[in-house]
């Protein structure tokens, strides 16, 4: 995808009175849906793209062979191929919704102007985006951070929904532990569900997270009592939460790896929450916006650019 997206362009071209043809050229011209398709039936076969009027995309890629003239639908070998009932209007629309860092509700009440989606199709979609997520952090890393002269604050966070009134059962508590660049305003960090908040489980992925000469700060939890052993930490520096937020003698804080915990947990408010085995797909799509999102319009360029990267190239 080698040049911007308008968000305005999308929006033209999602219309309900625009051709489908104008909006299929413009994917085809973003790489989001291939310019050409072999045949899969005859050996080195281009395939021809055809009006078919009988389906939904009102276009097919259509073989020349006449002992042959297979079709195939323009989605394939493109993310759209996923939910083939959806509209492409409706897939465009719904990826800048998202990027918008849209809930579910009101995505579905903005792509009514160009169709109906069902909430829980909508939901299957937004899982497919933190798949992407997801894969995004795999090919280009968030970790390891930090560095010489780099400050970092590390923390772990109790993620779960507490019953209405105090009532009821609780539920199984989720930790999350986490670890923050400060010198990123606002900060950006790593994140990951953990079992246990022991030494055995926390200080291997300390190790991992921290590149050699860091310095990191955190409050007294007793699994932290040995970072300072870890290779890549150079200095451990600690505050006692029982008696200040800031270390009085050093100065030692965690207040931007709480603020970051407070900024997730809002999303997840807003949210209403988040069923456990989905959570850590959540903490991979936060780590995402953080670094390609800071702006809807930002968000939009990155998802499509590595939609393309992953499918169409």
């Amino acid at each position: 995808m080698s040049k911007p997206v308008s968000e305005l362009d999308l929006e033209t071209l999602t219309s309900p009175n625009k051709s489908i043809f104008h909006l299929i050229n413009w994917m085809q011209g973003l790489e989001l849906l291939h310019w050409s398709m072999q045949c899969e039936h005859c050996p080195n076969v281009d395939m021809e793209f055809k009006k078919k009027r009988d389906i939904a995309d009102k276009f097919a890629w259509r073989c020349p062979v006449p002992a042959c003239r297979s079709t195939t639908s323009i989605r394939a070998g493109s993310i759209f191929q996923e939910f083939p009932k959806v509209s492409l209007a409706i897939w465009m629309r719904f990826i800048q919704k998202w990027c918008e860092d849209k809930l579910i509700t009101e995505i579905q009440n903005e792509l009514r102007v160009v169709g109906f989606v069902g909430k829980k199709t909508l939901s299957a979609m937004c899982r497919l985006m933190r798949r992407l997520c997801d894969f995004k952090l795999i090919d280009v890393p968030v970790v390891p951070m930090g560095g010489a002269s780099a400050i970092l604050e590390m923390d772990e966070s109790c993620f779960r929904k507490t019953p209405k009134y105090g009532r009821g059962r609780r539920p199984k508590p989720i930790w999350v532990f986490g670890i923050v660049q400060t010198d990123v305003r606002p900060a950006i960090g790593y994140m990951t569900v953990v079992e246990r908040r022991d030494q055995a489980t926390l200080l291997p992925i300390i190790e991992r997270c921290v590149l050699p000469g860091s310095t990191i700060h955190s409050d007294q939890w007793a699994a932290y009592r040995n970072v300072h052993h870890l290779p890549n930490i150079v200095h451990h520096g600690t505050v006692n939460h029982s008696q200040n937020f800031v270390d009085p003698t050093t100065g030692v804080h965690t207040q931007h790896i709480e603020a970051y915990w407070s900024r997730k947990k809002a999303k997840l408010r807003r949210m209403r929450g988040c069923l456990p085995t989905d959570l850590e797909s959540y903490l991979k799509e936060f780590m995402w916006r953080e670094r390609y999102c800071r702006t809807s319009n930002e968000g939009l360029q990155n998802m499509l650019k590595y939609i393309t990267e992953k499918y169409c190239m």
